[in-house]
């Protein structure tokens, strides 16, 4: 029964695969028909040619664009399951591989020398079709696949070996659908830790469990287990047919980015370089940050004008606070800020962060940092090169000292350049507010970092005013 359940898992996915390409297919044809009739009929007299090739004269470059898309999207992962489920990714992707299959198209007719030759005017508008088709075909198939329940088994069912803390916000990422294509069907409890609910039987009753073959996919998430039971585990899911995960503990730094490759004749596992330190994200990333920061600045200058003013009212003195903080690879420099305390503020020489109703805020401070109007002067920051637009908030040198001794791989969020918005920050982790939860976030942020992300934190940042303070 397992192995047909596996079978029929296998074949669903499939199935919805190339139902998937011969979608696309259809779609990239219809672009190109798209790109034939806007060319040469409705923009004829705008663009005029000696002839009109009638539609079948491009039957030869439909068929030749048909073909590079089928081996650039091959090539560029477009069908991979972490693309498919993920409409960033497919948006992402179906960009680049536009670019390519233009140039590819264009360059390989006329190096064929097809008759008629083609015309770029056409590819343009086949192009523009291509991008605007393909993804809205793609979105309604992930609609369909995660709403319509037409393809059920492509599925997997899902237990947690463990019942702790971890394990449970793991199962609630799933049973949330954060976990793309996995149902959650209950705990396997370890030990004397159990639930009332959602507990489906013990360890010692694994192997039973397996074989009614209620689920097929497992995850282990008590970080306490031997690691002889951790293979014996992995062992029952392989003759089972039963899919193995194992779930690091929340500060197991960039678990996503570990690598296996070859030493010696020997399988060694490495970190693999941070997604937004490679060179080319790096270059882009830094391209957002100039241009950004540029105009950032210009549409603040409205701002300065207004809040100085009123700072200097309430609390003569300078307007502009300097702080020293901790950047990338722990260099410290000195962060700007529109001053929202107090001159006296740490006259007490106690370092801390701000609090709900903090008396040494000033009044026009509270709103400042509601509505992040504080951290404008930033942006000189962001253009010197010492932050980012999005990244890690940087911390004083003094609180670090403690945060070092007492957090797990607290230091690794220094790998990139700190931000002036960041993905722990729209999230309500703001001021004080627990360090180890701000810790998470901002792992998951250096992890799973894309230019997408970056946008998605900030369009939240000028929404989400949680834990404003």
């Amino acid at each position: 029964m397992i192995r047909s359940k596996q079978s029929l898992f296998e074949k669903s996915r499939t199935r919805f695969t190339a139902i998937v390409f011969a979608g696309d297919l259809l779609f990239v044809l219809a672009a190109m028909l798209v790109g034939h009739a806007v060319r040469f009929e409705y923009f004829s007299e705008f663009r005029p040619t000696e002839s009109f090739p009638p539609l079948i004269a491009y039957w030869n470059h439909f068929c030749l664009g048909l073909l590079l898309y089928t081996l650039i999207s091959h090539n560029q992962h477009l069908f991979r399951w972490s693309v498919m489920l993920s409409r960033a990714r497919t948006l992402t992707s179906v960009v680049k591989v536009t670019a390519l299959w233009s140039f590819s198209v264009v360059g390989l007719s006329l190096m064929l020398g097809f008759d008629p030759p083609i015309s770029r005017f056409f590819m343009i508008c086949s192009a523009v079709s291509f991008i605007i088709l393909l993804p809205l075909w793609r979105f309604a198939m992930h609609a369909v696949l995660h709403e319509s329940g037409l393809f059920e088994n492509c599925y997997r069912h899902l237990v947690v070996v463990g019942t702790g803390s971890e394990a449970q916000q793991f199962a609630g990422r799933v049973k949330e659908g954060r976990c793309d294509l996995h149902r959650f069907q209950g705990f396997i409890s370890t030990g004397a830790d159990s639930l009332e609910e959602d507990q489906l039987g013990r360890l010692d009753q694994l192997e039973a469990l397996m074989k009614e073959g209620t689920f097929d996919s497992l995850a282990v998430a008590n970080t306490c287990l031997p690691s002889a039971e951790v293979v014996r585990i992995a062992k029952l899911c392989e003759q089972n047919f039963v899919e193995f995960k194992a779930i690091p503990s929340s500060f197991e730094v960039f678990s996503s980015c570990l690598q296996i490759h070859n030493m010696g004749g020997m399988p060694v596992m490495s970190l693999a370089e941070l997604p937004q330190n490679r060179a080319l994200n790096r270059l882009i990333k830094r391209a957002v940050d100039i241009v950004g920061a540029s105009i950032g600045l210009m549409l603040s200058l409205p701002v300065f004008a207004i809040l100085i003013p009123l700072i200097k009212r309430e609390s003569p003195g300078p307007v502009i606070y300097r702080q020293v903080r901790v950047g990338q690879g722990g260099r410290e420099f000195k962060v700007l800020k529109l001053r929202s305390m107090k001159l006296d503020a740490e006259a007490s020489g106690k370092v801390g962060w701000s609090t709900q109703d903090d008396p040494r805020r000033l009044q026009i401070g509270s709103f400042m940092r509601k509505w992040n109007l504080d951290e404008v002067p930033q942006f000189w920051n962001v253009l010197k090169g010492e932050m980012s637009l999005v990244g890690p908030r940087p911390e004083r040198p003094e609180l670090i000292t403690d945060f070092i001794k007492e957090i797990p791989y607290y230091q690794s969020r220094h790998s990139v350049k700190p931000g002036m918005t960041g993905w722990a920050q729209v999230n309500g982790l703001r001021g004080d507010t627990s360090i180890a939860e701000r810790i998470r976030h901002d792992l998951q942020y250096i992890e799973n970092w894309n230019v997408w992300m970056d946008l998605t934190i900030k369009f939240k940042t000028f929404f989400n005013y949680k834990g404003a303070c």
